[in-house]
């Protein structure tokens, strides 16, 4: 005995709450699809919400590393010319020295 007459038998029979089945699993499994998607949907704007936050958190950091740093460079070049002056006066110091030198050296030979 084969299996495909009980089979279109059974169609012939039963095909209209086969059917039924069928769609109502359709819709079911349709349903469970979107609140999935629904699930995923606030997780993931959950997630950018806290990436956005940290995005947020990181530009002022950055912000305010920024200004210390341009604050530091400020003093840095503060003290450069100060260094510079320092050193721009200790050559000229060495100059009127060694000037004096030989001059007091010139005057002792006379």
């Amino acid at each position: 005995m084969s299996i495909l007459p009980m089979l279109l038998y059974g169609l012939q029979q039963y095909w209209k709450p086969l059917l039924v089945l069928i769609v109502a699993a359709g819709l079911w499994g349709g349903g469970y699809h979107k609140a999935r998607q629904n699930c995923r949907a606030d997780n993931l704007r959950a997630e950018n919400a806290e990436l956005s936050r940290q995005l947020t958190a990181t530009k002022t950091i950055l912000e305010k590393t920024a200004a210390a740093g341009a604050a530091r460079q400020a003093e840095i070049n503060r003290l450069n010319k100060e260094v510079q002056t320092y050193e721009s006066g200790i050559s000229e110091s060495k100059r009127f020295i060694l000037f004096d030198a030989d001059v007091s050296g010139l005057r002792r030979i006379k």
